[in-house]
């Protein structure tokens, strides 16, 4: 079982080292067929592939928060994520 960071923004990454959290792997781009069943990803990924990771028995993670207009397409060092209210929260999606 490994833990993946999926994330291309070296904000949310100092963010999590910060916090403690232990990770196996950072990785810029996802492809599915890198994953197993039990294992763990972090990031914030589009619904439609949190949904193929749960099916395949893989948790997520979600870097959550709320970008104000006048930041969208800023590059966000780990305060402003801490200020902005950064948190993890896992997320099991299904499709019907």
């Amino acid at each position: 079982m490994k833990t993946f960071v999926v994330t291309r923004h070296q904000g949310a990454l100092d963010w999590l080292i910060h916090q403690g959290f232990n990770f196996d792997e950072h990785i810029l781009h996802l492809d599915l067929a890198q994953l197993n069943s039990g294992d763990k990803v972090v990031g914030n990924l589009p619904i439609p592939m949190v949904a193929d990771m749960n099916a395949k028995g893989v948790e997520y993670w979600h870097l959550a928060f709320n970008v104000p207009f006048e930041l969208r397409g800023v590059e966000l060092s780990a305060d402003q994520l801490e200020d902005l209210g950064i948190s993890l929260v896992r997320y099991r999606v299904e499709t019907y």
